[in-house]
């Protein structure tokens, strides 16, 4: 499946499922936005070039458990210790050119600063927070790119029936090789160490991803909903993250996980199984060839 199609899918999938308290602003409400962004300080007013039309966000997002985030090898594409992150930031919304020289690696603190003014640019009391989650065949730079593409889509009307989405969308990139070592390390005959199978490297994601929800469930003074976005073999990393994060915060809830052609057994989506991400997840919604099916 392109890129292209992946995004248009996943655009319409999470239109049709996202709450309608969350719909798009209306043209009079987005121009007050604007205007009472452009009376802020600088890192309160959206990047003169930002990328993506119309799109009030200053910053583009991406964390990570990389151990070396840029490396293309895949001996050399490991998790980082479990629980750690990196986190990088790139000036203007859902920015995908010169992935390697735009986005910078930055504190935790600068980072969260960045993201909580980008999150209070949107209009109303409550925010709206996605988090995506890649599949197979990813390096770092095809993570950015692919999650700058989701979130300028997704910001874009797809119709009467699925305004675009008014929240911010953010990235979460685990250890995939590229496509090549994706498909002959998948789910068996393991390379050499210190790398592993595909599901090896995600297993080996699951304190990291836990670190990452708990910083997030830190913005919810804002106040801010959650979700998370997840396409492929990263539905699997949802499920084991998920599984991880209700072990370690048992209260942990996001608002919904929109899963995209998911990787992973039906069954695991079943009433009862100890895989399925509900309740961590209030809301469920596999999305196929067919469209949403809320679970």
């Amino acid at each position: 499946m392109t890129l292209i199609v992946r995004v248009t899918k996943l655009a319409i999938c999470l239109a049709l499922a996202l709450p309608v308290s969350t719909a798009a602003p209306s043209p009079s409400a987005a121009q007050a936005l604007f205007e009472s962004s452009a009376q802020e300080p600088a890192q309160g007013a959206a990047a003169p070039d930002s990328p993506c039309a119309g799109v009030p966000f200053a910053f583009s997002y991406m964390i990570t458990n990389r151990n070396n985030p840029w490396a293309t090898a895949r001996s050399a594409i490991v998790p980082a210790p479990p629980g750690s992150l990196s986190f990088y930031t790139a000036s203007g919304a859902y920015r995908s050119d010169v992935p390697r020289l735009r986005y910078q690696s930055t504190t935790l603190q600068t980072f969260l600063s960045r993201l909580r003014a980008d999150l209070n640019r949107q209009p109303g009391i409550r925010k709206s927070l996605a988090l995506f989650i890649h599949g197979l065949g990813s390096l770092f730079s095809h993570a950015i790119v692919e999650t700058a593409a989701f979130g300028c889509a997704l910001a874009k009307s797809q119709g009467a029936a699925a305004p675009g989405y008014p929240g911010l969308v953010i990235g979460f990139s685990w250890p995939s090789y590229g496509l090549v070592d994706s498909t002959a390390f998948y789910a068996s005959n393991p390379p050499s160490p210190p790398s592993g199978t595909i599901r090896d490297n995600i297993l080996g994601s699951r304190e990291s991803f836990v670190s990452l929800m708990q910083i997030l469930d830190g913005l919810r003074d804002i106040p801010v909903d959650i979700s998370l976005l997840t396409h492929s073999e990263g539905n699997y990393m949802l499920m084991v993250g998920m599984a991880a994060l209700g072990v370690a915060n048992p209260t942990a809830r996001v608002q919904q996980c929109l899963m995209l052609g998911p990787d992973i057994s039906a069954v695991s989506l079943q009433e009862g199984s100890r895989d399925r991400p509900s309740p961590t997840c209030a809301r469920t919604w596999p999305c196929t060839t067919r469209g949403p099916t809320r679970s």
